[in-house]
């Protein structure tokens, strides 16, 4: 028996069972509106993490389409996306992070 050893969770999801749900969700105002956003989806084979320039959530659904994920949702965006690879924040932050989803290799 697999037991849960972390869960991440937000609003809205944008790729379920490879199709782009966004449309379906209850998507406010301000989510499609250009900005910076972050998801996280994944495939058979990959883990997708996208920083997503002047992009509104349906924009940032269309790119996990385009990646091909089986699933994707929208993370938190705006002053508080950053990606940090190898060492140094390849984009951001622009301010400090609450929060964080980290790769580790064994």
């Amino acid at each position: 028996e697999k037991k849960l050893s972390a869960g991440i969770s937000n609003y809205p999801s944008l790729v379920e069972a490879g199709k782009n749900i966004v449309s379906s969700e209850s998507v406010n105002t301000s989510q499609q509106t250009s900005s910076s956003r972050g998801g996280i989806g994944f495939s058979k084979d990959y883990v997708f993490l996208v920083i997503a320039k002047s992009a509104s959530v349906t924009d940032l659904a269309s790119i996990f389409m385009a990646l091909k994920a089986d699933y994707a949702m929208n993370l938190d965006g705006g002053a508080t996306s950053a990606m940090y690879f190898n060492g140094a924040y390849t984009y951001g932050p622009n301010r400090e992070l609450a929060n964080a989803i980290i790769f580790k290799k064994k």
